[in-house]
């Protein structure tokens, strides 16, 4: 039984077809954050819900509360999509699943990578990576990240966003072409070879 390659090395050298599908995970750390924090958020959600309700109509307080209500809720639900979230790099492209949702992106629809810095009262958390379509099969934006380009990946994978950009860029330019596909997709794909006797 051969050694699977760590993130790292693959980082370092060309993919080979023994290495797919190269499978990078949330951290363990990350993963029990968002199980702290959703009942958080949950609770806040609704408490700023049932202040909606029970403010007298038409006053300013009550139109504040809803939208910060639906903020903390769609917070919560994207933090418990990336409870066990996997990028999952294979020759047919990438898919991103998460615990609610899953997308597959075929090279063909990706028209690039990019990274994201991430600033939460001015200080730096870190990046995240960004994978961007050219809108055929997904679409370019989506509501939950108000509207900004792109499918953003969690923050806090097992590489930090730069080298997850830069691992899925070098896999975009070397599983795009037919030649690695072809020995990935061959029956004895990852097997050692045979010996004639």
């Amino acid at each position: 039984m051969t050694k699977v390659p760590s993130l790292r090395t693959i980082l370092r050298r060309a993919i080979k077809p023994s290495d797919l599908p190269i499978i990078v995970r949330r951290r363990t750390w990350a993963n029990a954050l968002v199980i702290v924090m959703a009942p958080i958020f949950i609770a806040v959600s609704a408490g700023l819900l049932w202040l909606f309700i029970t403010t007298e109509p038409f006053r300013w307080t009550a139109l504040i509360l809803l939208p910060l209500s639906a903020l903390m809720l769609l917070a919560c639900i994207i933090g418990i999509d990336t409870l066990g979230y996997r990028v999952i790099i294979d020759t047919d492209g990438v898919a991103a699943e998460g615990l609610l949702m899953r997308r597959h992106f075929a090279w063909d629809d990706i028209t690039y990578f990019d990274t994201w810095l991430i600033i939460v009262k001015g200080i730096r958390i870190g990046f995240q990576a960004v994978i961007h379509v050219d809108g055929r099969n997904h679409p370019k934006r989506l509501a939950r990240n108000l509207f900004f380009a792109g499918h953003f990946l969690p923050p806090k994978m097992e590489l930090g966003g730069k080298d997850l950009a830069k691992l899925l860029t070098k896999a975009k330019r070397q599983l795009e072409g037919p030649a690695i596909a072809a020995a990935a997709n061959h029956p004895h794909h990852g097997d050692a070879p045979e010996q004639s006797e």
